[in-house]
């Protein structure tokens, strides 16, 4: 147990109507007795994503002594079949064969068109920001989308970003600010994992600071390497 970023419930203001039971894909909230309670600390990955469904104002993130955050965990309890889905996603390496060498030349060309692209190394106010088509990419979704240049970035400006692993959020938040303020267009990539909603919901915070109504177009991609949705928030 070590200190992390994990959920509070005011139990006075909360009404226990289940808002936040529906904004916790992770499954660590329930309402029992009248009122939200966190049931599981291992499944609170503190990002916050239920504090803005709650009504009553009854949410908030605050910094103490917790279990770590397991993500295999959520995913048992997002999943009906529980372990049998998770070794059929996980554990399917045995049947597999692993090259022993790397190919002389790659055999699928790169469409990035601007460097660097990693969100805290990213210059808001670089040309190729202006007027422009911009993905905002969760780090694994390349990896996962084999079509990630072809289908996703060809033509675009990309900047990618972990919404649990990296540090300096008031960062990001305002360079992405910056860059909707001027994009044409915006994407969001994210993986199908819990903690990947974090990425949407900056992105969505920034629009709200950058005062645009701009569509956001958003991938959700899983772990298996396909789309399991995709839509305009």
């Amino acid at each position: 147990m070590a200190k992390r970023m994990i959920i509070e419930i005011d139990q006075n203001r909360c009404n226990g109507c289940g808002a936040c039971e529906t904004g916790c894909p992770e499954g660590a909230l329930k309402v029992l007795s009248g009122k939200a309670r966190l049931v599981g600390e291992s499944l609170c990955d503190g990002l916050g994503a239920c504090i803005g469904h709650c009504p009553q104002d009854a949410i908030r993130v605050i910094e103490r002594d917790a279990d770590a955050y397991d993500e295999v965990a959520v995913l048992r309890e997002m999943l009906p079949q529980g372990a049998d889905v998770l070794r059929a996603h996980f554990i399917h390496l045995d049947s597999q064969r692993i090259a022993t060498s790397f190919p002389d030349k790659p055999s699928g060309r790169s469409a990035l068109k601007n460097w660097p692209i990693q969100l805290h190394l990213a210059n808001p106010k670089a040309a190729n920001f202006e007027g422009a088509d911009l993905v905002i990419a969760a780090d694994c979704t390349a990896f996962a989308l084999g079509s990630f240049h072809a289908d996703i970035i060809a033509g675009k400006s990309l900047v990618i970003a972990c919404p649990k692993l990296d540090s300096g959020k008031d960062l990001y938040l305002s360079k992405l600010t910056a860059m909707l303020k001027q994009a044409s267009a915006v994407s969001v990539v994210i993986m199908e994992v819990p903690c990947c909603s974090g990425l949407l919901k900056l992105v969505q915070e920034a629009r709200t600071i950058a005062g645009t109504s701009k569509p956001l177009k958003v991938l959700v991609v899983g772990i298996d390497g396909g789309f399991v949705a995709q839509g305009v928030k």
